[in-house]
């Protein structure tokens, strides 16, 4: 059986997280491969449920640290990492977003480690122009293989990394096809449940929402549910509190049981800045749930075909979101057509068809 670690700081409440979290569970249920996890905070911080049955180790790293401690610390946590790989067995490790896989690589220098770094959001998100050369130079002596989200992405990494990517999709961490529903009925008789999940921070647009939200005042057939938590949560719950909508708006907080939420959805609003491969589409369609969303770079467009199977708007156009949304809320048939079509759109997300691109990335290691 093929021994790996995986390394991700924590299963902390995040994208990456919860789909490290999904593979690693099945992988551990086919009883697939022999996995360590490397972890570097504790695991109080968990999120998101492991199998118990999976080894895990944690190094002690510490992110409280400012100034002169902080940069002494680097160093530490690169002592501590190659500590551990010197006393590992493991070939192949499997390094999860940009920093733990910068400073992995650096930690093997010379251990005849074959890594493989996985981004999780677009090209540029990750640092300025100098840290990104940094990574890139790594990447191209020290990696084995990089995994990006998106084909569209590709172009933004220069050449000489080309030979080494692959395109491989985050799998759906909930599969709504597992479940009874009836595509386009209306859940709650002539109300349309919105749905809103993600980090409540800027990058998510939350700005953009509350614009939005603040628009759809003179329309009363409509709720909005949010799943998500994040430094803007109390700027949000201000805002439905001066905008008199605490009746339509409801914060949830983080949800582990947000299957429920996608069942009882008409519609799922995105309004995100900038998106790696937004995952929240793909579950939302899984359940018949059509997605309202800005084309941002990237994944909305990667998901959503416009008046398909569901409605994208052009990246930043706010009036145009505001009329494309007051049209369906008012029109449910609209999104019954939406949502018929939806849960076809994500067949190529489920877990199996991810994990045979993860065989072929293992067995092009062995060449």
């Amino acid at each position: 059986m093929k021994k790996i670690l995986f390394y991700i700081p924590s299963f902390a409440n995040g994208g990456a997280e919860r789909v490290a979290s999904v593979l690693l569970n099945y992988w551990s249920a086919l009883d697939k491969y022999e996995i360590t996890v490397i972890n570097t905070l504790p695991k109080e911080n968990d999120f998101f449920k492991v199998n118990s049955a999976i080894p895990r180790s944690f190094l002690k790293f510490n992110y409280n640290l400012t100034g002169v401690k902080f940069f002494l610390e680097k160093f530490y946590r690169i002592y501590l990492l190659r500590s551990f790989l010197k006393s590992r067995s493991e070939v192949i490790i499997v390094s999860f977003m940009s920093s733990p896989s910068i400073l992995l690589l650096i930690s093997s220098i010379g251990l005849n480690k074959k890594i493989v770094c996985c981004e999780h959001t677009n090209y540029f998100l990750y640092g300025n122009k100098l840290t990104r050369l940094i990574r890139n130079i790594l990447y191209y002596f020290f990696a084995k293989k990089i995994t990006l989200l998106t084909d569209r992405d590709i172009k933004s990494y220069p050449r000489f990394l080309h030979s080494k990517i692959t395109v491989l999709p985050n799998p759906l961490g909930v599969d709504g096809s597992k479940y009874n529903f009836r595509h386009g009925k209306i859940k709650n008789n002539n109300m349309i449940n919105l749905l809103f999940v993600g980090r409540l921070v800027a990058v998510k647009g939350i700005d953009r929402l509350c614009s939005i939200l603040n628009e759809l005042k003179d329309i009363h057939n409509w709720k909005l549910t949010i799943c998500g938590d994040g430094v803007l949560r109390s700027d949000l719950e201000e805002f439905v509190k001066i905008n008199k909508l605490s009746n339509r708006v409801f914060l949830k907080g983080s949800v582990k049981d947000i299957e429920d939420y996608y069942l009882n959805a008409d519609l799922l609003v995105m309004t995100s800045i900038s998106e790696g491969l937004p995952m929240v589409i793909a579950e939302a369609m899984s359940f018949g749930v059509p997605v309202i969303a800005f084309d941002c770079p990237t994944g909305p467009r990667e998901f959503i075909s416009h008046n398909i199977n569901g409605l994208l708007v052009k990246d930043g156009d706010i009036n145009e979101y505001i009329k494309e949304l007051k049209f369906v809320i008012n029109n449910p048939e609209k999104l019954a057509i939406l949502s018929e079509r939806a849960s076809s759109s994500v067949d190529s997300y489920s877990l199996s068809n991810i994990d045979k691109i993860w065989d072929c990335i293992f067995v092009g290691l062995n060449n």
